[in-house]
């Protein structure tokens, strides 16, 4: 089985929806085991101008699907939420988003997946939720450090101090509706 870490990501419409209704989604696949799914965060707009901050989540789950099969599935359910990839650069507002982060210890670099996400450790909403639900002694596989570090050395970089984060709750499964 392969162990993969995805990123969760929106800013459109009711942001703790969408990302409990992705998961959810995910684990209808019959390919795939949901193993853990972060605590819900609260972040300011990084790579791209917008008034609308993000809920994100990070989450851990189990296929026997290879990278980009995995990403495939990733892509159906973005787009069963309404997310459209129409090709234009660069970041924007998004309903859905979910990345694999980590696919095992795989390092992959190719025109449609790239492992690790090449910006995941310059992040604090992705790193403070795999902090939640990485498996234990996880490292970067290109660095070779652990999640811990590499938060803690992006919280003592003045380049990363205007990436605010808000560590929030999931509501009660009745109330998200």
């Amino acid at each position: 089985m392969n162990d993969v870490l995805i990123g969760l990501g929106s800013n459109i419409g009711n942001g703790l929806k969408n990302l409990m209704g992705a998961w959810q989604r995910i684990g209808q696949f019959p390919e795939v085991r949901l193993m853990a799914l972060s605590s819900p965060y609260l972040s300011s707009p990084v790579g791209l101008e917008s008034e609308k901050w993000f809920t994100n989540a990070a989450g851990h789950l189990r296929t026997r699907l290879t990278a980009i099969e995995t990403l495939e599935l990733l892509l159906e359910a973005e787009q069963e939420f309404g997310r459209s990839r129409n090709g234009t650069s660069g970041y924007q507002d998004r309903i859905l988003d979910l990345d694999i982060l980590f696919f095992n210890d795989m390092i992959a670099d190719d025109d449609r997946l790239t492992i690790p996400h090449p910006r995941a450790a310059e992040r604090k909403f992705v790193l403070a939720p795999l902090l939640e639900i990485a498996p234990a002694g996880f490292c970067h596989p290109v660095t070779g450090q652990g999640l811990e570090e590499i938060l803690a050395a992006l919280e003592k970089d003045d380049r990363y101090a205007g990436q605010q984060l808000i560590r929030k709750s999931w509501p009660v499964q009745e109330s998200i509706n």
